[in-house]
């Protein structure tokens, strides 16, 4: 029972990441900041664009470093995860049905 328990935990954590991403963008690598640009209207040069950096998080499908350390912040890692779990918990359900 607990080996279906876990399947099914982890497929919703596979549907939740998805729902995530898909609201935060459906970005290709995950963001860390996000670049806000304003135009400033000026008298003497005309309208000319400023350019800022606001710390945001958005889920990326893959993470925004090639580091190991920030593997975590993907939803790539979600899904490997959940595979991961669903495959060795079908094996273990498997195994615990022939005895």
């Amino acid at each position: 029972m607990i080996w279906k328990f876990i399947i099914v935990l982890a497929t919703f954590a596979i549907v939740l990441g998805g729902i995530v991403w898909y609201a935060h963008g459906r970005h290709v690598y995950t963001k860390t900041r996000e670049e806000v640009v304003t135009i400033v209207n000026d008298d003497l040069f005309g309208s000319r664009e400023e350019r800022t950096w606001i710390d945001t998080f958005k889920l990326g499908m893959l993470p925004d470093d090639a580091s190991v350390t920030v593997l975590y912040r993907s939803y790539a890692f979600i899904i490997g995860v959940s595979v991961t779990t669903i495959v060795f918990s079908s094996i273990m359900l498997r195994r615990r049905k022939r005895k």
